[in-house]
């Protein structure tokens, strides 16, 4: 319950760095909120309750964001954006409470539970509520090198498929709780890396206030993203945005339709360009700000170990 306040309060921290508060962050990486300038304040939970943020809500909520790390405290893998949740069916901060809000206990995502026990451990008596920092290092460790070479799809060269001639398109949810968007960015970045022309064939997108293969109320969904590769395979039209519509609204692909919004191809960023605010013209993509784009907790840009 703290952590969900903890979100909302980053959200009405940063939401109008595009341009236009609508209770979404276009950009994550400008946002700098720092969750333990808000530790002891109360907030309004509903119901008649309320809490106040401690600094072990903060820690939690730091850690979530900037990803987990092995006992030496370096990173192994990367966190999630400002405004994702930490709370709900998919998501990594879920408790459950014995009475009020107190007795509180970690309720751990079950796909992630079963991950460990049933694949990496292989031993369903596993217990992951004794796990240390050293044993989720292992367990990382441990399960890239038994399961990698089996089911990995991390393999930046994509020069087999680009010989083939054919396109590739990709979008990611910026509030996706469940697989972080940083994840997606990461491996884009790194086919990049190897082939400086791969736009040329592949492209990403990243949609705000859409989580897990949802759309938060008022969020843009790009529902017909498959209607614009079919355009790039069968028309030569390589797609520079994505079109996102009002859930669910999304019953024609009409682009000024009051229900839609630009998805901007990565690394732009939405921004609101004046105007109307449910209006499609209304809004453009911009190349991201040097603001947020650098390492560290803010700008989940820090260099991972899982790249060396």
């Amino acid at each position: 319950m703290r952590a969900g306040a903890m979100n909302r309060l980053s959200v009405e921290a940063c939401d109008s760095l595009d341009g236009l508060k609508d209770g979404f962050i276009d950009d994550p990486d400008a946002c700098d909120f720092d969750p333990q300038t808000v530790v002891g304040q109360t907030v309004d939970c509903g119901n008649s309750t309320t809490l106040k943020i401690s600094a072990q809500t903060a820690s939690i909520v730091r850690a979530i964001r900037e990803g987990p790390t092995g006992a030496d405290a370096k990173p192994l893998w990367v966190g999630t954006g400002h405004g994702t949740p930490f709370t709900g069916v998919l998501a990594f901060a879920n408790t459950k409470c014995d009475s009020g809000v107190t007795n509180c206990t970690g309720v751990p995502f079950p796909m992630a539970v079963d991950w460990l026990k049933n694949f990496t451990r292989r031993d369903p008596s596993y217990d992951v509520t004794k796990m240390t920092l050293t044993d989720l290092e292992e367990n990382y460790y441990l399960s890239r090198q038994q399961l990698g070479p089996i089911i990995a799809a991390d393999d930046p060269d994509l020069s087999p498929f680009r010989g083939l001639n054919r396109k590739l398109l990709s979008w990611h949810g910026l509030v996706d709780e469940c697989i972080t968007m940083r994840g997606s960015r990461l491996y884009y970045d790194r086919v990049l890396q190897v082939d400086g022309n791969a736009s040329d064939y592949f492209r990403h997108f990243e949609a705000p206030g859409v989580n897990h293969c949802n759309a938060a109320p008022g969020a843009f969904y790009p529902l017909r993203a498959l209607d614009a590769l079919t355009r790039w395979v069968e028309g030569g039209i390589a797609p520079d945005v994505l079109v996102g519509y009002k859930m669910p609204n999304a019953t024609t692909i009409t682009a000024d339709s009051e229900a839609s919004r630009p998805v901007c191809r990565y690394p732009q960023v939405l921004r609101y360009t004046g105007g109307d605010a449910g209006s499609y013209g209304s809004f453009g993509c911009v190349a991201r700000g040097a603001k947020g784009t650098g390492t560290g907790a803010n700008g989940g840009g820090s260099r991972r170990r899982d790249e060396l």
